[in-house]
């Protein structure tokens, strides 16, 4: 059953506000729930995407969002998905044409012209930091931003992308704000220094990974070679 629900939500009076200089970047993966993101704070911006409408309320229960990113295509959308689209509080950047008053266009063309036609954009959080940079953001934070928590695709294709960003947005001189549990643009062990423990744990990320892939690719498979994959996939050992 679909609904409207967004059409009666109470919104924050510091939504849509101008001249702010730090924006926050607001995901779903978080270890845990103790260190919030700065809804309550009228100096930041908030932004979020896709589904995540639920995240972003201040103490309150108000809507607390600046501006909102759905950046894939409308015909994978569901029908309550594209009523959300459709009812959404601030504006929404699409990939499409403007369908809706609300809606804008994401610029593309605007982020290769500032930052080079080599494309690395592999995920929604990549193009808003990428956007937030261009926009002459000072500050820029990421809460829920973990994927080293995600899938497998997190995990590899869009986590590499991701940090890539955090590391212009430093080079470029902008402060970097993470949560205290943020694991995001750091590595737990010195490569050389901490030379054993440091492969181990190595091993046992890309064991993981690996173990990951495979259980995904053995849903394609029939069920007798599902099982074999199974033992496969098992007995991996990067030893």
């Amino acid at each position: 059953m679909t609904q409207h629900w967004l059409q009666d939500i109470a919104l924050s009076p510091l939504n849509m506000a101008r001249t702010r200089t730090k924006v926050a970047l607001i995901g779903n993966s978080q270890i845990d729930r103790s260190e919030r993101p700065p809804f309550e704070d009228h100096a930041w911006d908030i932004w979020s995407c896709n589904s995540l409408w639920k995240l972003c309320r201040d103490t309150d229960k108000r809507f607390r969002a600046d501006q909102w990113f759905e950046l894939h295509p409308l015909s994978v959308q569901t029908e309550q998905e594209r009523i959300d689209m459709d009812d959404c509080p601030v504006p929404l950047f699409v990939l499409e044409e403007p369908l809706k008053p609300h809606w804008q266009t994401f610029p593309l063309e605007k982020l290769r012209q500032r930052f080079g036609a080599r494309d690395f954009y592999t995920c929604t959080m990549a193009y808003q930091l990428a956007y937030a940079l261009m926009e002459g953001y000072k500050t820029v934070g990421l809460w829920g931003m973990e994927l080293w928590q995600g899938s497998s695709r997190e995990r590899t294709v869009e986590l590499r992308c991701l940090e890539y960003w955090l590391g212009m947005a430093k080079g470029m001189g902008v402060e970097v704000v993470l949560p205290d549990y943020s694991c995001l643009i750091q590595h737990p062990h010195l490569y050389g220094y901490e030379y054993h423990v440091e492969a181990e744990y190595a091993k046992g990320e890309v064991a993981g990974i690996v173990k990951e892939y495979g259980h995904e690719f053995q849903q394609t498979l029939t069920p007798d070679r599902r099982l074999k994959f199974a033992r496969l996939v098992n007995e991996v050992d990067l030893d």
